[in-house]
């Protein structure tokens, strides 16, 4: 499978208290049709999904201090005449009170879902509190990572 480049991810994390490392990986979930083609790390077929896996630890004091939740968001900014108009690429999952904690979560982007084009694609991670329970709030800990240029394409050949 071709991978997208990898990117550093960047964290803001209180040290000691509420700390964090992981990697954020899109990759095309689907194999190249043809073995005589060449696979380049930032170009996607339309009509092929695609993934983007976050992959995270948590630890520290602050682990444990109370409830919320973990959103994570692909943002894809198309160069030149539009713009991604497509579904919002995101998810929220519940915070696990374990110090420390491995979390993996993926955002399933099923084929068609980008017109073709030069994207810059950048993904954001963020903690959110829930007080009072069920309303959340933005809480110490954001991170995001830029991948470049991405190129979606169609083929008439499959």
């Amino acid at each position: 499978m071709p991978a997208i480049n990898s990117a550093a991810v960047l964290f803001e994390e209180w040290p000691g208290i509420f700390e964090f490392q992981g990697a954020i990986a899109p990759i095309q979930t689907v194999e190249t049709p043809s073995a005589n083609l060449t696979d380049a790390s930032n170009i996607i077929r339309t009509d092929l999904p695609f993934d983007i896996n976050f992959d995270w630890t948590q630890e520290g004091a602050l682990v444990a201090w109370g409830p919320g939740r973990w959103r994570g968001d692909a943002f894809l900014e198309e160069m030149g005449q539009g713009e991604y108009l497509g579904p919002p690429l995101n998810f929220n999952i519940p915070h696990v009170l374990a110090n420390p904690h491995n979390y993996v979560q993926t955002i399933n982007v099923p084929a068609n879902t980008v017109q073709p084009g030069i994207y810059r694609l950048v993904v954001r991670l963020a903690f959110e509190f829930a007080f009072p329970a069920g309303v959340f709030h933005p809480g110490p800990v954001a991170a995001f990572a830029e991948f470049g240029l991405v190129q979606f394409y169609e083929s008439i050949i499959p």
